[in-house]
């Protein structure tokens, strides 16, 4: 991550003062008395208050479990609290956080702004974001906005197209409709953030945009990541990937799999790129589009890609 040396914490030589057994991962997790921080980053599982002192969890690889927190969470319908909280935690720490092999329930976007040097790693394989009702919800699954140096690796997400309704034409909308008020149950969206990865991701039946990049800067990679949609009936937003309105950013999108279900219908057909407006404020500013594989795109008066720059 660019530019994130420097710790939250400092190493701390001294012994464990106590150690407290997480009984859903088996771990025996050992803490240190720090100095105090502020009560909002005091999350009861890697950050401890006891008695007006507290204690952080000795990680190893300056990597955290989101599985820690499953137990404090275990009365919640589904996973978004722990989650966030989990998050959070890691960008204060400047840490990664690891997802399990497992499925994670989420039902509404989770929104972070304004969180810097953080990973977000999952076990690519069987790491599955996915939502359990048929009921669409607006926008993403995970906004982030105003955050700097992050990744986002081996982590799939189901935007669960095939229990959703048809989107249709009143979902657009006018013309001067909101762009978010357009999506829904996207992927990632990322907005006014700072040097972003995406990598060793799946992006699992498309219904609207799978990611969303708008308005950043710095380096933007979107590498190795499989886009993956079904047979599309509507025709409105079909999008796998979308970067935008970035004009001070250098981007690269490498080594990705716009894999799409076989389709005879042009006017169904889904858009593997959109890219628009980069690249305008700086010479030195490079757009790499390159080795991806796409699959099975027929579209009415389009290109499999539709790619617009705008330089100096």
């Amino acid at each position: 991550m660019t530019n994130c040396n420097k710790p939250t914490f400092p190493l701390i030589c001294n012994d464990a003062d106590f150690s407290e057994p997480f009984h859903n991962t088996g771990e025996q997790i050992y803490y240190q008395k720090i100095d105090p921080v502020h009560a909002s980053h005091v999350d009861g599982v890697v950050l401890l208050e006891r008695n007006g002192n507290y204690y952080k969890a000795i990680y190893t690889e300056n990597t955290i479990n989101i599985e820690w927190y499953r137990c404090r969470y275990k009365d919640q319908p589904n996973d978004e609290a722990m989650i966030t909280q989990a998050i959070q935690t890691a960008a204060y720490l400047g840490a990664t956080l690891r997802f399990d092999a497992r499925e994670y329930i989420v039902n509404k976007q989770l929104e972070f702004q304004n969180l810097s040097c953080f990973k977000l790693l999952g076990d690519k394989q069987h790491t599955l974001i996915k939502s359990n009702t048929t009921e669409r919800f607006s926008s993403y699954y995970l906004k982030f906005v105003n955050c700097k140096n992050f990744i986002i690796e081996g982590i799939q997400i189901d935007q669960n197209k095939k229990n959703l309704v048809v989107y249709k034409e009143q979902d657009w909308g006018p013309e001067d409709y909101p762009e978010l008020l357009r999506d829904f149950n996207g992927g990632i969206y990322i907005t006014g953030a700072t040097n972003v990865e995406i990598k060793d991701c799946s992006f699992l039946d498309l219904y609207t945009r799978a990611v969303h990049i708008y308005a950043c800067d710095g380096d933007i990679k979107i590498t190795n990541n499989l886009f993956e949609s079904g047979v599309q009936t509507q025709m409105y937003r079909m999008e796998h990937l979308t970067i935008s309105q970035s004009r001070d950013a250098n981007v690269i999108v490498e080594n990705n799999v716009f894999k799409n279900a076989e389709n005879h219908n042009p006017a169904t057909g889904v858009v593997a790129i959109f890219a628009f407006d980069l690249g305008e404020k700086n010479l030195y500013l490079s757009i790499t589009i390159t080795l991806n594989i796409v699959e099975e795109i027929i579209l009415e008066n389009i290109d499999y890609t539709q790619l617009t720059f705008m330089t100096m």
